[in-house]
């Protein structure tokens, strides 16, 4: 039997358009602190300014955060995508395109 695992993202669409790159937002540096909460917090503020900042470009989904991988999902507008990209690396942001997983 094979599913096809679906993907958070594409039922949420939000101001990116209906062709958006499914992508992982990776920040990079660690987080020095040990308490898991504050970590959250942190993250979320960061994921959250970069919307704001890139907002007509991307769109980031908070419940799709991972706090132990630093990372939360989100999509990227085609047209914008390299830019963004270098942007983001800039910010020390990696970004990873999704792939959509198949269970075998």
């Amino acid at each position: 039997m094979v599913r096809t695992m679906p993907n958070s993202s594409v039922s949420r669409r939000k101001n990116v358009g209906d062709q958006a790159v499914p992508v992982t937002f990776h920040y990079q540096p660690v987080l020095t602190s040990s308490d898991r909460a504050t970590r959250r917090l942190l993250l979320n503020g960061l994921f959250e300014e970069l919307e704001k900042r890139y907002g007509q470009a991307m769109v980031v989904f908070p419940d799709r955060l991972s706090v132990s991988g630093q990372s939360v999902e989100g999509e990227i507008q085609p047209d914008q995508f390299e830019t963004l990209t270098k942007a983001l690396n800039k910010s020390q942001i990696r970004v990873d395109v999704c792939t959509p997983q198949r269970l075998v």
